[in-house]
């Protein structure tokens, strides 16, 4: 089984005008990667586009670069602290597989936003499927088949602020299990050019072969939300 690593590519932009920042981050991490994009990820400044209508141009712009580019791509974002301007980050890989879960009024309902999410990702990817091919990837490659240190998926979690995370949590948990998904409390929250101000959104990423693109993720995450991701 030949093993392909995850092609990925990042795009930012430092420019004020929300609609120009969008568009020129997304542009730019399209044609950095060489490759038809499958998936991605956006992040901006929550004061640099502290409004919804400013973060919501942002967001049309760069959901019209990225369909440009495949009418078929997914992605998730929100605004954050931790970034000065806008980020986007896009991959490409077919051993990469994700899974979007939207739930809507998290202040209100955490444990059903949660649970909605979970749900609605996972109805999303044949987790049984994946983690078969990624366990026979390491038997093919003669690795250690240590339970704890096989890691076939990830759930990635953004919540709106002001958020009962726990509660959330709770809910992700009586769908999809006790594996804890990482879970950062964030401000508006965005996917497939739709904003949101009360949604959670949770990304279920399977992979069929053990390879570098969850380390990557996560340690490109760390600097993005900070220490603890």
């Amino acid at each position: 089984m030949a093993h392909r690593k995850a092609l990925t590519s990042i795009g930012i932009s430092f420019l004020d005008e929300p609609e120009k920042a969008g568009a020129e981050a997304a542009r730019n991490a399209v044609l950095k990667l060489g490759a038809k994009p499958k998936f991605g990820f956006v992040f901006c400044s929550d004061k640099r586009f502290s409004d919804e209508a400013s973060v919501k141009a942002l967001v049309r712009s760069a959901h019209k670069e990225f369909m440009n580019a495949n009418p078929h791509f997914e992605w998730v974002g929100c605004t954050t602290q931790h970034i000065g301007g806008c980020v986007a980050l896009v991959a490409d890989s077919k051993n990469i597989h994700f899974g979007i879960g939207i739930g809507s009024h998290t202040s209100r309902h955490p444990i059903a936003a949660g649970e909605k999410a979970a749900r609605e990702a996972l109805s999303k990817v044949d987790l049984d499927k994946h983690i078969l091919s990624y366990v026979a990837s390491l038997e093919h490659e003669k690795n250690h088949l240590d339970v704890e240190k096989i890691h076939p998926y990830l759930m990635t979690t953004l919540a709106p602020k002001n958020s009962k995370l726990n509660e959330v949590l709770k809910g992700i948990v009586n769908i999809a299990g006790a594996r804890a998904p990482v879970l950062k409390e964030v401000g508006y929250t965005f996917s497939n050019g739709i904003l949101f101000s009360d949604a959670t959104i949770l990304l279920l990423q399977a992979f069929d072969e053990d390879g570098e693109w969850h380390t990557f993720q996560n340690k490109w995450l760390s600097s993005v939300f900070g220490p603890g991701i």
